[in-house]
C-alpha cells in the first residue's frame, strides 16, 4: 500500500498538493491510498478523499499535513 499525498489520477508524483493550488484548482487537493505498481502513483486506488485548499487559505504545507493526518487515520480500517 502507498499513501500518496495527492488526488490520483489527477496529480501524481511529488508535491501533488502544490500543483492544484498553483493551477487554481484547490478542490483537486487530497490524498490517495493505492496499491503500488511500477508506475508513478498509478496502482489501483483503494481509497481517496479530497481537501479543498481554500479551507486552509491555500497554504501548501497546511493542506499537505492535513492530508497526511487524514490518510493515517483511515489506514487501519483499510488494512
Amino acid at each position: 500500500l502507498n499513501i500518496h499525498t495527492g488526488l490520483s489520477p489527477y496529480y501524481r508524483g511529488g508535491n501533488s498538493n502544490l500543483w492544484p493550488i498553483y493551477n487554481l484548482q484547490p478542490n483537486f487537493c487530497g490524498f490517495t491510498i493505492h496499491l503500488m505498481t511500477s508506475g508513478i502513483d498509478s496502482g489501483p486506488i483503494i481509497y481517496s478523499d479530497y481537501v479543498d485548499a481554500r479551507d486552509f487559505e491555500l497554504s501548501y504545507p497546511r493542506v499537505n499535513n492535513f492530508c497526511i493526518q487524514k490518510a493515517v487515520e483511515v489506514l487501519p480500517d483499510i488494512i
